[in-house]
């Protein structure tokens, strides 16, 4: 019987100090941000690579950014003369970017990619350049 009344004294001393560290717990102020719901913009690094982004006025539709893309994630419409990229797919390689002669693909600042739908994540640049574009296919 005097086991059992030890072990009954353990469970209560047991559960007095939880219910403490609980209470402290919920007492105290968040330490951490609500993400996403607070917006923050943290300040990146110089080589911090965001979402690609593509200058519009600037491509020509040359098609090197799609050949040169390891993950397929660079997608090029003639017909509606635009770049379709695929967030999603991207490595952030950056081999677009240095092969790109028009100097129109870049990293933007923009990185967080949490979102409850991935079709977020595939984007369409009309291409405003569109006079331009259609000489160099031409050629």
């Amino acid at each position: 019987m005097g086991f059992l009344c030890q072990e009954v004294n353990k469970i209560k001393e047991l559960y007095y100090k939880t219910t403490s560290i609980l209470k402290l717990m919920l007492a105290r102020k968040d330490i951490t941000i609500l993400y996403p719901s607070l917006p923050v913009r943290p300040i990146l690094p110089k080589r911090a690579k965001g979402f690609l982004s593509v200058d519009t006025y600037r491509c020509n539709l040359c098609e090197k950014c799609k050949e040169v893309c390891p993950s397929s994630a660079i997608d090029i419409d003639e017909n509606n003369i635009s770049i379709n990229v695929d967030y999603t797919m991207c490595m952030y390689c950056s081999y677009c970017v240095i092969t790109c002669p028009q100097k129109a693909l870049s990293f933007s600042d923009e990185f967080e990619g949490a979102a409850k739908n991935k079709k977020i994540f595939k984007y369409k640049f009309n291409i405003i350049n569109i006079v331009k574009a259609v000489n160099t296919k031409e050629k």
